[in-house]
C-alpha cells in the first residue's frame, strides 16, 4: 500500500506533558495553509493549546472544503488523520475526518460536518486519547460513542457504520484498551452496526502492546501499519462474502454485528489446533458463553459456539467441526432463527441436515440433539413448534435427545432466575444446564 500523509502531531501533543509542538501544516485536501477559521468548531475545554488550535483549523478546513457525496468518511484522531486515505483506498472516495488529539466527546460535537458531506460509509476509531491524555473512564467514553452512533443513525443506515476497536498502546494501557473495546463492541452490536476487531491485527506476540513492526513510537502507525489496517478492513468493506482466509460463506441475512462476530470466531476456529477425540459443543452464543473446560474438567472439550449464529451459518462451517474429529457432538441451535423471524420449518430442516452430516464422522449414539430453551413469552409458540420438530428429527435419525425447555421454562418464558435478558444464561443457568448434561456425558 502506498503513502502516508505528513504527520500533523506525531505525539498527540498536549500542553500538560510539555511536548514539543510541530508546525501545523495544512493537509493535502486543500494544499493551502489554514488562515480562515470560518466554520471552525470550538474545542473542548480539556484540550491543551496545541490541540485546541489544531482542532479549530481542522474543523474550519472540513467546513470549507468541497467533497463529493457518497464517500467513505474516516473519523478519528491522529491515527486516522495521518493516513493518506486517497492513496490507501484508491477509488473509494475516502474523506479524512481525523483530528490529532481528538476524543470521543470531540467527535460527538462535530458530527454535523460529517452529515454535510453525505457519506455512504463511516469508519470510526476513537478513544485512545480519552485514555492516554485525559484518563477518562471507559464508561464515559462508551457513553460518548453510544451518543455518536445514535446521531449517525439519524442520517445513515446502521449497516453503513463501522466502529473500529481502539488499537493497542504500551502495556500500561492494555487492561483499559481491552475494557474499552468490549464496551465499543457492545454499543455497535446493540445498534446493528459493524464492529471491526482491528486490534486483533495489531497486538504484539505477547498481546500486551502495539506490534513494534507497525509503529515507531508505540502509539501511531508507520507505513506498514497503515498497509495492515487497510488489508484488515478490506473484507469488511467487501461485506464479508466469506470468512477471511477461508471459503466459508457468511449468510447474507445476518446483521452486521452477527457477520463480524461470525467472521472472527470462524477465523479463530480455522487457526486453532485441536487434538482429536474431544467433545464438540456446537451452537450459538448460549453455547459460546459456556466454559465447558471448567464445567467438565475431567473431559476434553472444544467450544464451537458462535454468538448470533443461526442454523444456516452452522451448515456453512461444518467442515471445521469435521476436521476437529470430535468423539461426540452436543448440538443446540435455532433460537436466533426464531428471534430473527426465519421460518421454523427451515431452521428445523437445517438442524436435520446438520445431524446427517455429523453422522458422517460421529456415530449416532455419540450425538446429542438438544431442544431450544425458552426465551420471551412472545416467541414461545415458535419455540414449542421448533422443539417438536427437533424431537422428531432425533427419533428419526437415532441420535439422543435432551429436552432442556421444560427445566428452564417459567410461565412460557426463560426462568428469570437464570437470565438477565430473557435469552442468555447467567452462571446459574449454566449450572442448571451442566446438571442436565452430566448423565449423558458420563456414559
Amino acid at each position: 500500500m502506498a503513502g502516508i500523509a505528513g504527520v500533523f502531531g506525531c505525539s498527540e501533543p498536549q500542553d500538560e506533558a510539555g511536548l514539543s509542538r510541530p508546525v501545523v501544516e495544512e493537509p493535502a485536501e486543500t494544499g493551502m495553509p489554514v488562515t480562515d477559521l470560518t466554520g471552525a468548531i470550538e474545542p473542548l475545554p480539556i484540550f491543551g493549546d496545541w490541540v485546541s488550535n489544531h482542532y479549530r483549523e481542522r474543523t474550519a478546513m472540513f467546513s470549507q472544503r468541497e467533497v463529493e457525496p457518497g464517500g467513505i468518511a474516516m473519523v478519528g484522531d491522529s491515527i486516522t488523520e495521518e493516513g493518506d486515505w486517497s492513496q490507501l483506498m484508491p477509488g473509494g472516495n475516502a474523506v479524512n475526518f481525523g483530528i490529532s488529539g481528538d476524543t470521543s466527546a470531540g467527535v460527538l460535537q462535530r458530527l454535523g460536518q460529517i452529515k454535510e458531506v453525505q457519506p455512504s460509509t463511516v469508519l470510526l476509531m476513537i478513544g485512545t486519547n480519552d485514555l492516554g491524555n485525559h484518563d477518562i473512564p471507559v464508561q464515559e467514553i462508551g457513553d460518548n460513542v453510544e451518543a455518536v452512533l445514535e446521531e449517525l443513525m439519524t442520517f445513515m443506515d446502521s449497516d453503513d457504520i463501522y466502529v473500529q476497536s481502539v488499537l493497542p498502546r504500551d502495556p500500561s494501557f492494555t487492561a483499559r484498551v481491552r475494557a474499552l473495546n468490549e464496551r465499543l463492541m457492545h454499543e455497535a452490536y446493540m445498534r446493528g452496526t459493524w464492529f471491526v476487531f482491528l486490534d486483533d491485527a495489531f497486538w504484539d506476540e505477547s498481546w500486551t502492546q502495539l506490534d513494534p513492526s507497525v509503529t515507531d513510537d508505540g502509539l501511531h502507525l508507520n507505513a506498514a501499519g497503515y498497509a495492515r489496517w487497510v488489508d484488515f478492513l478490506q473484507p469488511y468493506l467487501d461485506m464479508f462474502p466469506v470468512v477471511p482466509g477461508t471459503d466459508i460463506a457468511i449468510p447474507a441475512h445476518y446483521p452486521p454485528g452477527g457477520k463480524t462476530h461470525y467472521a472472527r470466531r470462524a477465523a479463530e476456529f480455522e487457526a486453532r489446533d485441536v487434538s482429536p477425540g474431544r467433545i464438540a459443543f456446537v451452537g450459538d452464543s448460549i453455547t459460546e458463553g459456556g466454559d465447558w473446560a471448567l464445567m467438565f474438567p475431567e473431559l476434553e472439550t472444544v467450544n464451537f459456539g458462535i454468538g448470533w449464529d443461526q442454523t444456516s451459518g452452522l451448515l456453512n462451517r461444518m467442515e471445521q467441526i469435521e476436521r476437529a474429529t470430535p468423539s461426540r457432538v452436543v448440538l443446540m441451535i435455532g433460537t436466533n432463527d426464531i428471534g430473527n423471524g426465519r421460518p421454523v420449518a427451515d431452521a428445523a430442516a437445517n438442524n436435520h441436515q446438520a445431524i446427517r452430516r455429523f453422522k458422517g464422522f460421529v456415530t449416532a449414539e455419540n450425538i446429542l440433539l438438544q431442544s431450544v430453551p425458552p426465551r420471551g413469552a412472545e416467541l414461545n409458540a415458535e419455540v414449542l413448534e421448533m422443539n417438536a420438530r427437533l424431537e422428531r428429527i432425533a427419533a428419526e435419525e437415532g441420535v439422543d435427545w435432551l429436552n432442556i425447555y421444560e427445566p428452564f421454562v417459567v410461565e412460557d418464558r426463560l426462568d428469570p432466575a437464570v437470565t438477565e435478558d430473557s435469552l442468555h444464561f447467567t452462571a446459574a443457568g449454566y449450572d442448571r444446564w451442566q446438571g442436565l448434561l452430566e448423565p449423558w456425558l458420563a456414559r
